[in-house]
């Protein structure tokens, strides 16, 4: 027998996920199901959208380059991934 809120909880984490893709969707050219697919975590979902939009904040290509080195720390990994997906293996 489970918890009262178990029905709750997984509404909330479906709609927070959908959201999360949604917003993802928008910052990038890739589709809700590319990144799905690309990062199946949540917290890889949350780096890529807080990776994208510190780029698309960023004015000029200076600042962008700025604000990508800045995410690298926590990034990387992610940034790694999406070069991997568009590049050809030699």
């Amino acid at each position: 027998m489970g918890n009262r809120f178990d029905d709750a909880s997984k509404r909330a984490a479906r709609q927070t996920d959908e959201e999360l893709q949604g917003e993802i969707g928008s910052l990038s050219a890739l589709s809700a199901d590319s990144m799905v697919k690309l990062f199946p975590k949540r917290d890889d979902q949350e780096k890529l959208r807080d990776l994208l939009q510190a780029v698309k904040s960023a004015t000029d290509e200076n600042a962008q380059v700025a604000a990508f080195r800045e995410k690298m720390e926590t990034c990387g990994h992610i940034a790694l991934r999406l070069v991997k997906t568009f590049v050809k293996p030699l």
